[in-house]
């Protein structure tokens, strides 16, 4: 996915899912969504997202909201069902509020112009099966504020200054629960600022031309709120003490520069030509900081309560990442006979990164044994050089301008991101050392001399990375690495069937190469040849009872390659583990008319991948180029052929007296997952998770959601207008899980999170 906000990127590259983005939305003028067959400006395959604030004019406009709920207007959906499933507490909702406003008009009559807003949202609900620790309910709480300015300067009539500034700040606490104690919780300050300068210029009646530049800054604390030893329970999946995030502080800021040129040439070569050329700029700047963990710099690992592994952790470390990227693009948009409109692009790429030579203090002991004070040069990363064509057509099929046809074939480049990828080649970003531990003097702690604290001796394990299931950061740049692409071939047809309804059909196919695994440079694929076989002990992970499976078998390395000497990773591709995924959708759409609109729609999408890219459940909405390690235990049951759907039925009626009723539906498919077993038993890998069977074997439940809304509008002749609405999220009260446990064991299949209980919400609105 790639957002713009006021032309500047906020998706940047801090990762892949384009996640973390704030916006205040009563201050949105338009959006434009694009969700197949990118043009050459975009670069990213994806749902393409460009934003545009309010101005102001030389009018006063503005306005402000209101809106709340809390418990007296909540329903429950905790059942029995769910309480037989062990879920004590759902996630009810605790205390709801939204307050906002804002403001326009002009500074000087048809020269400057302004435009601000002012917003706070507040949210506190309930977690699931989360407890404090004298046992009532523990919260999960978020809260935004947000701060908007505009600026407008019409300097002549063919040149237009712009400045922009937005900032937010969100506090926010949540995620413990039955896996995550209450003093574990996660504490966090969010506070991110957008801003732009911009100047637009016009020549005749056939150029336009616009160069802006941009800039985000992005600063993330995580507070500890306890002392406690952070310890892990493998078996259990349960954390308790320092949160995984505990001292993390990241600050990044990011600049974009984009300009373009515009030039309409009608009657040209056959038909009409709308020319475009221009560029995309990016620089990154990554800082992540962990401090120390206090008042130990360890943790402890546990295996069904019994002390198993002694994780050193590398803190204090002070990261620094900078990627950047630049894209110049050309494409015409060429009309033919009126009927026959072609899209031809062509853009060029360069993603580049860097990891500058940085230094870091000895960890805090007893982590120096293992992280010592060590410089490390600068890491050189293959530079990305790309050409990628795009080309897209529609064709009025009979030419009464009801019926088209459109589709085109696109190509799409990887870009370099800060996570993962540059976090894996910096040796000075987030890191653990896991030994083997023996509590000798039974006091639950670690004490000295109980662990050889030999990287090569007999108590090592691995190495890991971020909250011990990401690689660590040991990685080599592969010098004939590939850059990971994308085509995406469309087509669709739509027909206006009769005045204000259409209908739509379309089919989308997507493939990707190149796609990465991590390679162990001194173990080898075929070095993973001992077997370690296990009795799958069914879903109540339990070997002996009833629901037993048959045998599992994971492979392990020689205790000739064990020790830190043997660990150094690099990325490489792995044919076999292209990605192809198809989608088909149909889509039924009337436009408001006669007091009414309707629509709805069904999309079903395809995958075809031979190794699916994560554990998760559900599985993170990002671009998997990376599938994990390279090696025959990431292909155990890993093979992913399943399909995801999606159904939507929306509608609107305005009644007599400026009354509104608007209703929703949104069906779709939960995700399709396997049940997953912990391994044990090795020597060289002591313990392992698979999946003990095929993918799709099981699925979340599907959700169906229906939320509707009814408003009553007052105007006045002064162009004043009073709403009063009523809002009702959840209306049938479903409680479907929307994650749940897929380990076998007590817990397998327990909800972790649900849907909210059905609610309804009061809100005022005022404009002018």
């Amino acid at each position: 996915m790639w957002t713009t906000l006021e032309g500047v990127a906020i998706s940047s590259l801090d990762t892949e899912s384009g996640s973390g983005v704030f916006l205040d939305y009563q201050t949105v003028e338009e959006t434009r969504i694009e969700t197949m067959g990118a043009n050459a400006a975009a670069p990213t395959r994806g749902v393409q997202s460009h934003t545009i604030v309010k101005s102001g004019g030389n009018d006063f406009h503005g306005g402000g909201f209101w809106s709340q709920t809390g418990p007296k207007l909540q329903g429950t959906n905790l059942d029995a069902e769910l309480r037989a499933q062990g879920v004590e507490v759902g996630n009810a909702l605790v205390k709801r509020y939204d307050i906002g406003g804002d403001l326009g008009g002009r500074i000087i009559r048809n020269k400057l112009w302004f435009y601000g807003a002012v917003r706070q949202r507040y949210n506190e609900s309930e977690a699931v099966n989360a407890f404090k620790p004298d046992g009532t309910p523990a919260h999960d709480m978020v809260q935004f504020r947000f701060y908007t300015g505009k600026l407008s300067l019409q300097a002549n009539p063919s040149n237009r200054l712009i400045g922009f500034y937005t900032q937010s700040r969100k506090p926010e606490e949540g995620e413990s629960g039955d896996e995550v104690a209450y003093e574990s919780r996660k504490q966090q300050d969010i506070f991110q600022l957008y801003g732009k300068g911009e100047w637009q210029g016009v020549r005749g009646n056939s150029l336009i031309a616009n160069l802006q530049t941009g800039f985000k800054r992005r600063d993330r604390d995580v507070f500890v709120d306890t002392t406690n030893v952070r310890r892990f329970d493998i078996e259990r999946e349960f954390l308790s003490g320092v949160n995984w995030d505990g001292g993390d502080r990241a600050n990044t800021a990011f600049y974009h520069t984009v300009g373009a040129l515009t030039w309409y040439r009608p009657d040209t070569f056959y038909g009409n030509h709308e020319l475009k050329v221009g560029f995309d700029h990016y620089k990154h700047f990554d800082n992540g900081t962990w401090d120390a963990l206090q008042p130990v710099n360890y943790m402890l690992l546990y295996n069904d309560g019994e002390p198993y592994q002694l994780g050193l952790i590398n803190h204090p470390v002070d990261a620094k990442m900078t990627p950047s990227y630049l894209g110049i693009y050309g494409m015409d948009s060429w009309t033919i006979a009126r009927r026959l409109t072609l899209n031809v692009g062509l853009r060029y790429a360069r993603s580049d990164a860097s990891i500058p030579a940085q230094c870091r203090d000895a960890a805090a002991q007893p982590s120096d044994a293992f992280f010592p004070a060590e410089c490390f040069p600068a890491v050189p990363l293959p530079v990305y050089n790309s050409v990628a064509p795009r080309l897209h057509f529609a064709y009025d099929l009979i030419g009464d301008g009801k019926t088209v046809i459109k589709g085109g074939w696109g190509r799409f480049d990887y870009i370099h991101h800060v996570r993962p990828t540059l976090e894996e080649l910096n040796r000075n970003t987030d890191g653990f050392a896991l030994y083997g531990w023996r509590d000798l003097d039974g006091n639950n702690d670690y004490t000295p001399g109980e662990v050889n604290l030999d990287p090569n001796g007999s108590d090592f394990v691995e190495t890991r990375g971020r909250e011990l299931d990401q690689p660590p950061p040991r990685f080599v740049p592969n010098p004939n690495e590939k850059q990971p692409k994308s085509d995406e071939f469309s087509l669709s047809l739509e027909r206006e069937v009769v005045s204000n309804f259409a209908v739509r059909v379309i089919g989308v196919h997507s493939r990707y190469r190149n796609i990465r695994r991590i390679q162990n440079n001194f173990r080898p694929y075929e070095s993973y040849n001992v077997p370690v076989t296990n009795t799958d002990p069914g879903p109540d992970g339990e070997v002996g009872t009833g629901d037993d499976g048959g045998l599992l078998t994971y492979h392990e390395f020689s205790p000739a390659l064990a020790g830190a000497q043997f660990e150094e990773f690099m990325l490489v591709d792995d044919s076999n583990a292209r990605q192809r995924y198809t989608s088909i959708e149909l889509s039924a759409t009337k436009r408001l008319a006669n007091r009414w609109q309707f629509g709805a729609s069904y999309s079903r999408t395809k995958k075809d991948r031979p190794i699916h890219p994560t554990l998760d459940v559900p599985e993170p909405r990002a671009q998997a180029v990376d599938v994990g390690e390279f090696n025959p235990n990431d292909e155990i049951n890993r093979v992913d052929n399943t399909s995801d759907w999606q159904g939507k039925i929306s509608g609107a009626y305005i009644f007599p007296y400026d009354v509104t009723l608007g209703v929703n539906f949104d069906h779709q498919s939960g995700d399709a997952f396997a049940r997953q077993v912990l391994l044990e038993g090795g020597v060289t890998i002591p313990d392992i998770e698979v999946n003990a069977e095929p993918i799709g074997t099981r699925r979340i439940p599907s959700l169906n959601l229906l939320t509707f809304r009814l408003e009553k509008s007052f105007r006045f002749r002064t162009a004043q207008r009073v709403g009063v609405r009523f809002d009702v999220y959840n209306a049938l009260n479903v409680n479907t899980a929307t994650r749940l446990q897929p380990r076998s064991g007590s817990r397998f299949l327990r909800p972790q999170e649900i849907v909210p209980p059905r609610i309804a919400e009061l809100g005022v609105t005022y404009s002018f």
